[in-house]
């Protein structure tokens, strides 16, 4: 990894960390009636829209032909995997579901699917560095992160069954679900073998 690269990185990672600062900053200061309750759904946003920026990432750089941009799948999905967090943490905090509230996270169905893809989430953020990545064999620490594809899906169903309509952001969010996942299975389809050339 260039210097450069490294750089872009490390900021990448600071705009991602002040993005979430500010956003419990409105939180805790919210200038209208329902601001906080929008903040929360702000953070769960965020979080889904850089799980799209992981899975675009790989297309576009075999369109590009430039394999360096999947670096940048992991300090996204480390992103990810933060606002999903805050997005909870904050949620349960904020709504007063923690500590002696939390059953009723286990009576709402969007709640359940919300919390089984943070569940999913941890895995792949506990293996997203290096040291990790050089005692796992290659082939497993792929298909461990094809979570990514569960993970959005899940997130996706939350976002729609608390609180969105199909439409606008959320109904964009359908489509770009139905799009990935289509392009990996048939990505992921065996292919028939190639007939053997006719002997001279």
């Amino acid at each position: 990894m260039s210097r450069g690269e490294r750089a872009a990185r490390l900021a990448l990672y600071a705009a991602m960390t002040l993005l979430g600062a500010w956003l419990l900053w409105r939180a805790n200061h919210p200038h209208y009636a329902f601001e906080t309750d929008d903040v929360n759904k702000a953070m769960g946003h965020w979080s889904l829209r850089l799980l799209w920026a992981c899975l675009l990432l790989s297309p576009v750089s075999r369109a590009l032909r430039q394999p360096a941009l999947r670096r940048w799948r992991r300090p996204l999905g480390l992103g990810a995997f933060g606002f999903a967090t805050l997005h909870t943490v904050h949620f349960l905090v904020w709504g007063r579901l923690w500590p002696d509230r939390l059953g009723l996270m286990f009576q709402r169905p969007y709640m359940e699917i919300g919390l089984a893809a943070l569940v999913l989430f941890v895995p792949m953020a506990l293996t997203s560095n290096d040291w990790i990545v050089r005692r796992i064999a290659p082939k497993a620490w792929r298909r461990l992160h094809l979570l990514i594809y569960p993970i959005t899906i899940l997130s996706l169903a939350h976002e729609v069954m608390s609180y969105a309509h199909l439409k606008g952001e959320a109904g964009l969010d359908c489509v770009l679900v139905a799009v990935f996942v289509a392009a990996k299975l048939i990505r992921a389809r065996p292919r028939s073998p190639a007939p053997r050339a006719a002997a001279a």
